[in-house]
């Protein structure tokens, strides 16, 4: 999208829109549309401000300029913080602002957001905010999802991530989600209860899925099973027992994920990217015993791009055109969600379905 003043003003950057959605019900939905040059546009299509209140949150994070034609970019928003709760508020440090408001420097755009995250933020603060209140309810027995959408470039897997996994503070919302997982269910255990996390990390490209951890696994398939819905047939869960098992696990998944350059993007991945930490636990007592299961699925979008911009030919090209169309099968799906259709469209893509 953009960059951010204390009203941060923005300037041509890029920014990643993240949905967060608790309990695996969509009762909104987000759409996101371009603006000129600029991946700008976030509308909640139900109220979404108050993160126990509804299910889905919408929040955007702009990257810093990086590029010498960024830099000599003018500003074209303006991020400001709004009131929450009744209380006015402020602009934090470090760049975060709640209850976002992000306007056009000509006044012709203006999208409301749960949460904006300026230049200035750091990882840890876009975790704190935005993915421990997920884990804390997939702890409690409920399904999460964290999904990362915006243009080639905007810094989705950066945020997801991490430019780094041997750097703490570099680490993105995938590995500090693990961490905190693992804290609490494997090294908190106690002679009361027990805990399992298991770890996935599937590849869709070209319309194909692929097991990123293990890529020899050719035999991935949706099976209907009753009970469950639909299930990734083939698809292989290690197990995790520390931190460092979700670090190697990221580490092989990355190694193996389609990517390639393009003239918006040095790095751009050329597939969706689904991890997913499933956990079980069960406390013991006196009078009985309780299971919870939940599971956190981090989803990291391959991003959206005109191929006039990226200059995409041969197979870049066909990559281009597939990322594309699934990208618009979602938004479908979303619309169709959102308006409380009788059909929702989602065997238009395996992103969908």
């Amino acid at each position: 999208m953009a960059s951010a003043t204390a009203e941060p003003a923005l300037s041509h950057g890029g920014s990643a829109s993240v949905a967060v959605q608790a309990e695996d019900i969509i009762a909104s939905s987000v759409g996101v549309s371009q603006v000129g040059d600029a991946q700008a546009s976030v509308k909640s299509f139900l109220p979404l401000r108050g993160y126990m209140e509804a299910p889905v949150r919408v929040v955007a994070r702009f990257r810093p300029p990086i590029t010498d034609e960024e830099f000599q970019d003018e500003s074209v928003f303006v991020l400001r913080a709004g009131p929450v709760a009744g209380k006015a508020t402020q602009m934090e440090h470090r760049g975060v602002a709640e209850a976002a408001t992000v306007e056009s420097i000509d006044g012709r755009f203006v999208f409301e957001l749960d949460c904006a995250f300026g230049e200035d933020a750091d990882q840890q603060s876009v975790y704190d905010r935005l993915c421990r209140p997920c884990v804390d309810q997939v702890l409690a027995g409920y399904n999460g999802t964290v999904l990362t959408y915006g243009q080639t470039g905007s810094g989705k897997t950066f945020s997801l991530f991490g430019p780094s996994l041997t750097e703490p503070e570099l680490r993105g919302l995938a590995p500090r989600a693990a961490e905190q997982l693992v804290q609490q269910c494997v090294e908190s255990a106690d002679d009361m209860g027990d805990s399992i996390i298991l770890c996935s990390f599937l590849e869709i490209y070209r319309e194909r899925m692929r097991d990123l951890l293990h890529p020899s696994n050719q035999g991935l398939r949706l099976r209907d099973v009753p009970q469950r819905g639909l299930v990734i047939d083939g698809l292989t869960q290690d197990y995790v027992g520390s931190a460092g098992d979700v670090l190697k696990a990221l580490s092989t998944g990355g190694a193996w994920r389609s990517v390639a350059a393009t003239r918006q993007n040095q790095y751009s991945s050329r597939s969706h990217a689904i991890f997913t930490l499933h956990v079980s636990r069960r406390s013991l007592s006196a009078e009985d015993t309780t299971e919870r299961s939940g599971k956190l699925s981090l989803v990291d979008l391959a991003g959206s791009e005109r191929v006039s911009r990226s200059q995409s030919v041969g197979e870049t090209l066909e990559e281009a055109k597939k990322i594309n169309s699934s990208l618009t099968a979602l938004g479908k799906v979303i619309d169709a969600l959102a308006e409380r259709r009788t059909h929702v469209p989602y065997r238009d893509s395996m992103l969908t379905r």
